[in-house]
């Protein structure tokens, strides 16, 4: 299984305060999808292991879910098992076997939300009165090598803009 996680930036903002999300150094052996050459320099001087996208597909600078749908597909098919893990999402703990062993448990696992109806999402959808899911699209783990094509053909198909 590898970590993947991407960055991207507007083009109107600086790439210097957009690569702050990433530590100083690879916290984990992963390897991180770009759009920018100027992105994947600054990477590979801090030690982490880079792919360069290059794609006409989700170029609006409001479109950071089909970058990263894009970064799962390319990853998916480079290495037919994934954990994409947003800049943001960290393990408190080490991976150990148990953790292995759940992920195993399915070919594709997304953890999701539950709210309220006070902060209902665009993307949530109603389980039951007041009750709302979203998926957590900050951490997947897939093994399904089809599974990224697929979501950038549904996502390119129903115009998401998220």
């Amino acid at each position: 299984m590898q970590i993947i996680r991407a960055i991207w930036h507007p083009v109107e903002t600086q790439i210097d305060s957009y690569l702050n999300v990433a530590p100083e150094t690879p916290q984990y052996d992963e390897v991180v999808y770009v759009w920018e050459q100027d992105a994947q320099t600054e990477l590979e001087s801090r030690g982490y292991k880079t792919r360069l996208i290059v794609s006409d597909k989700f170029n609006d600078n409001g479109n950071q879910f089909g970058r990263k749908l894009l970064a799962i597909d390319a990853g998916l098919k480079e290495f037919g098992e994934v954990l994409f893990l947003d800049w943001d999402c960290n393990f408190v703990r080490p991976m150990d076997n148990r953790f292995f062993e759940l992920l195993a448990e399915k070919e594709t696992q997304i953890p999701i939300y539950a709210h309220n109806i006070d902060n209902p999402w665009s993307s949530s959808f109603k389980l039951e009165e007041d009750v709302y899911l979203s998926s957590n699209f900050g951490f997947i783990y897939s093994r399904d090598k089809d599974l990224g094509e697929q979501l950038v053909n549904l996502a390119v198909a129903n115009d998401v803009t998220a």
